[in-house]
């Protein structure tokens, strides 16, 4: 004797519905973290071309002060400029790897 069962009922729909709910929610949880590694990643990447350039610039006024036979100091009022936005930037850098850090461990915690 063949036993039929019947259509599946609300309880099975809403089962369904709550689960897709439940995925759909966690992807976009996943897709906002992400977004927000990758805007870090961006930032970290800005940064540090802000430093190369600084650095750069840097390089360019010593050896201009060099070849005119002048002393490459902190105190020139340029070159003190200069080392601080450098200092600035690695602050930065160091800030967002840290951050950096942080989200990628709290999302491997999870």
């Amino acid at each position: 004797m063949e036993t039929k069962t019947g259509p599946q009922g609300k309880e099975f729909w809403d089962n369904v519905r709550e689960t897709v709910s439940g995925g759909l929610r966690e992807m976009r949880n996943r897709g906002e973290e992400f977004a927000r590694q990758g805007r870090l990643h961006m930032d970290i990447f800005q940064e540090e071309r802000r430093l190369k350039e600084v650095y750069c610039t840097l390089g360019e006024l010593s050896f201009d002060l060099i070849k005119h036979s002048q002393e490459v100091a902190e105190s020139h009022p340029r070159i003190k400029e200069l080392a601080d936005r450098a200092r600035y930037y690695e602050g930065e850098i160091e800030r967002l790897r840290a951050e950096q850090k942080k989200q990628r461990d709290s999302t491997t915690a999870k």
